[in-house]
C-alpha cells in the first residue's frame, strides 16, 4: 500500500516513477484536477515517442476530452481512461 491504496504499475515492488501532478487547461483556463484520479498510477510507460501508451481525445461534445494511458508492463500492467471536463466534473 502508498498512502493507503493498491498502487498500480508494480509487481510486488515499490513504485520507480510517480504521477507527481496534472494540470488541464481547456480554453485557455486551468481546470483543477484532483489527485485522487492519479495518485496510485505508477510507473506510466511514456519513454515512446510518438507515445504508444498515451493519447488525447475530445469528447463528442467538445466539452472535455479522455487521456488514455498504459502503465508499466508485465504482469504489473493496467491501463487507465480519464475523463476531464471543462466544467471540472472529471472521472
Amino acid at each position: 500500500m502508498v498512502d493507503g491504496r493498491v498502487p498500480l504499475g508494480t509487481d510486488c515492488s515499490m513504485p520507480v516513477v510517480e504521477i507527481a501532478s496534472m494540470r488541464f487547461y481547456f480554453d485557455g483556463k486551468e481546470v483543477p484536477v484532483t489527485k485522487h484520479l492519479f495518485t496510485d498510477c505508477y510507473n506510466p510507460d511514456l519513454a515512446d515517442y510518438p507515445a504508444e501508451n498515451f493519447a488525447i481525445r475530445f469528447s463528442d461534445d467538445m466539452q472535455g476530452v479522455f487521456v488514455f494511458m498504459s502503465g508499466s508492463d508485465g504482469a504489473g500492467s493496467y491501463q487507465v481512461i480519464w475523463t476531464l471536463r471543462k466544467d471540472g466534473r472529471h472521472s
